[in-house]
Order: structure tokens, then sequence, then C-alpha cells
């Protein structure tokens, strides 16, 4: 929609070679903004993957045949032991009713983020968490600055650029508040008078400098400044977001296996005493 929207400004306004080469610089910042994002995640999700895949060998085909030679013992078992041991043996007997449920969340996980009452849960339960939260309202602060500055720099009416910032802002919370904008400014109320109602997604040092951009008549530079400082904002946070998630699962890692590993010794260390 917004590639449509200014190749229309460009060819009302004459401007067709100015508005291509905005175009341009446009799509390669959203790119860029896209790679930083998978980029920063990728790490962290194989290594998720990787932990899950361990986990589950553990669980189906170790501790099994160790429950085996301590219940040929008589050894009385830890509880800590027990509760494992009982876990490895639901997950082994039920290995095709567990895997179908594994494989069931992960694609119910990918058809929700397609589709719209999926996105708006995902999103919001990802702007609640630590870090992510940061992330996600910086990301969609880019995309409505960038290309609401990138419309009205063509030439487009301000009501019309607001109709096409909500389909690309890509996120139902500020695609709604946006919608909501673009009714009051129709009515003649100043964009900064609606968006300083919602703090939490519009931040009050953006909601100011859109008020002087109105009433200034530079707009557009503003928001395309801003978005430039917040597309490095952004890549700080993705930073910070990666430097969070690899101790954060390599400490889960440790401690899970940590405790899988006193979970066998402990017996060990009974039935070797118990020959001693």
């Amino acid at each position: 929609p917004v590639f449509i929207g200014l190749l229309k400004a460009g060819e009302l306004s004459g401007k067709m070679d100015e508005t291509l080469s905005e175009l341009s610089r446009y799509l390669s910042r959203e790119y860029g903004l896209k790679r930083k994002i998978k980029g920063a995640l990728a790490y962290p999700i194989i290594l998720l993957i990787g932990s899950l895949l361990v986990f589950g060998l553990l669980f189906m085909f170790v501790l099994p045949r160790l429950a085996n030679t301590f219940s040929q013992s008589g050894i009385v078992l830890p509880f800590m032991t027990r509760v494992l041991v009982g876990a490895s043996n639901a997950i082994s007997s039920h290995i095709v009713l567990v895997l179908g449920l594994i494989i069931g969340i992960v694609l119910f996980f990918f058809y929700a983020r397609k589709t719209p009452w999926g996105r708006r849960g995902l999103l919001k339960i990802a702007f609640h968490l630590p870090v992510f939260g940061e992330m996600v309202r910086k990301v969609a602060l880019v995309r409505f600055a960038r290309t609401l500055g990138t419309l009205l720099s063509s030439g487009m009416p301000i009501t019309d650029s607001l109709d096409l910032v909500a389909s690309a802002v890509g996120n139902p919370a500020y695609s709604a508040i946006i919608k909501s904008a673009n009714e009051s400014v129709a009515k003649g109320v100043a964009i900064s008078e609606t968006l300083v109602k919602y703090p939490d997604h519009f931040p009050r040092f953006l909601t100011s400098l859109i008020a002087v951009g109105e009433k200034t008549g530079t707009l557009e530079q503003i928001l395309i400044t801003f978005a430039e400082f917040m597309d490095e904002e952004v890549d700080n946070t993705v930073k910070n977001l990666t430097n969070v998630l690899e101790p954060v699962l390599l400490l889960f890692m440790g401690l899970f296996i940590g405790v899988i590993a006193v979970s066998i010794l402990l017996p060990i260390y009974q039935l070797v005493g118990k020959f001693v």
C-alpha cells in the first residue's frame, strides 16, 4: 500500500524521479530494520531448539535406561530422581502424543502469526515483556515516523498518509491509534493532540516534536530525522536483547542439566555405597 501510495503521489505532484529515489531509500531502511531483528533472534532461537532436542533425547532414551537399572538395584530413589524418572516414563510411554502435541503447538504458532487476532495477541504479550516490549515499541515508532514522513514529503495529503501508515506500521495496536488520529485530523484536530493521549505507545518526546512540526510546517523533516535517530535506538535495543537472551538461555540450560546430573549421581552414589 505504501509503495502504490508513493507512486500515486509522485504522479500527481509531477516529481516521480524524487519519489522513486525516496521510495528506494525507504525500502532499503525497512529491509535493514527487518534484517537487524532477524539477526538478533537467530542465535537465541537456534540455542533454544538445540536445548529442547538435548532434553528430549535425555528424557526419551537416557533416563528410561537408568530408571530400569535403579529399579533392579532396589534402592530408594531421591525425590528429585523420582520426579524426573516419572516425567521420562510419561514422555517415553506417550511419545506419539507428545510429538503430536509439540508439532501442533508449533504449527498453531506459525498459523496464529499470520492471522490478525494471532498477531494482535503475540504483539500484546511481547509489548509487556522486558526488553522485548521496548523493541516492539521502537520498531513501530520507526515505521510510523519514516512512513508518514516519506508520504508527506512526496506531497500526499495528511489524511491519506495516515490511512496508509495505519496499514504499514505492522502493529494492530498502533494501527488502531493511528486510525483514530486520522479521524480526528479529518475534523481539524492536530495529530499531536490525539497521539498525546497514548503515552504508552507514543512517547511525550515524539508528540512534542510532531506539535512543533505542525506549527512550523516542517513535520515531514522532523519525522524522518526522528526515524533515523530511533533506528539507531532499535539497533541498540536489539543488541541488548541478544545480550540478555544468550546468558538467560545458557543459565536455563546449565540449571536444567545440573538438576539432571544431580538426580542421576545421587542414586549412583547410593548404589555404590550399597555394595562397598
